[in-house]
């Protein structure tokens, strides 16, 4: 799975050949076909090995009501989709980098793929996290929240997926998140 996370954060989907997994992975071309079956099916594993976690964590922050007391709503949404996110990469460094850039990949190159995909497997976590910027933002029609939501979403997996010095990039990307999210 660690193989297939980063070749297919390096190259994309379409890229790697079931022949490269299984080179990388040191594991027979016929047993990893036999397993996954497709790409497809492996990007898919490989992706909810990380992805619900990380949606249930979000869940639990938001649950625990963990605003502190400076904070809006939407300031607190935002440190709730980056944080974890962060949290990842500083645990499993380059491993972890190479999921948030393949979920960058995804979301990039087959975005409703990938929202299906985690409406699927992360959906009612998925429904918390989205109803609490909804709260947040009681003056916006639900479709604008959710563009928002994919927005905030998307820039956090791009400057977060192939940036080294993110980490010092994080306080503007959290203000700049705040500030379109929250927009009136």
């Amino acid at each position: 799975m660690d193989a297939a996370e980063r070749l297919f954060a390096e190259h994309g989907l379409a890229a790697v050949s079931f022949r490269q997994l299984a080179r990388e992975a040191e594991a027979n071309v016929a047993a990893v076909h036999y397993h996954f079956g497709s790409k497809e099916a492996l990007l898919e594993q490989v992706l909810l090995r990380r992805m619900v976690p990380l949606m249930a964590q979000r869940t639990a922050l938001v649950r625990a009501g963990l605003v502190t007391p400076t904070e809006t709503l939407v300031e607190a949404w935002v440190r709730f989709l980056v944080q974890p996110l962060v949290d990842l990469i500083a645990r499993e460094g380059v491993q972890g980098r190479a999921y948030v850039r393949l979920m960058w990949r995804s979301h990039s190159e087959r975005p409703e793929w990938t929202e299906a995909l985690s409406t699927a497997h992360a959906g009612n976590d998925a429904r918390v996290f989205q109803r609490w910027l909804r709260d947040a933002l009681p003056g916006l029609a639900a479709e604008q929240v959710q563009v928002r939501a994919r927005l905030a979403t998307r820039l956090t997996f791009d400057v977060l997926a192939g940036n080294l010095k993110a980490n010092k990039l994080i306080p503007q990307l959290h203000q700049f998140l705040c500030a379109g999210v929250g927009a009136e």
